[in-house]
């Protein structure tokens, strides 16, 4: 992963912004935000039951993070 993307998905969802310009970080990168919501989207896949249930969690957590690493580097790319 370049240093632009991986800058990109370290970058807090809802940064809070002060008057004196800092910015605090804190809560979900957009990189654990996306991963995340990759996970929902598994989980409410009814066909993916099955996989849910025989234990693969770490298998579909994993693939959340490469599947959010992904859309941070398409993202990158329409720049």
């Amino acid at each position: 992963m370049s240093d632009n993307i991986q800058k990109l998905g370290n970058e807090p969802t809802n940064p809070t912004y002060f008057k004196d310009g800092e910015i605090d970080g804190c809560g979900l990168t957009k990189r654990e935000y996306f991963a995340g919501l990759l996970l929902q989207g598994f989980i409410a896949n009814s066909s993916l039951c099955p996989f849910i249930e025989q234990g693969h969690r770490i298998m579909l957590a994993q693939e959340a993070v490469i599947m959010s690493d992904e859309l941070l580097k398409a993202l990158e790319n329409e720049n």
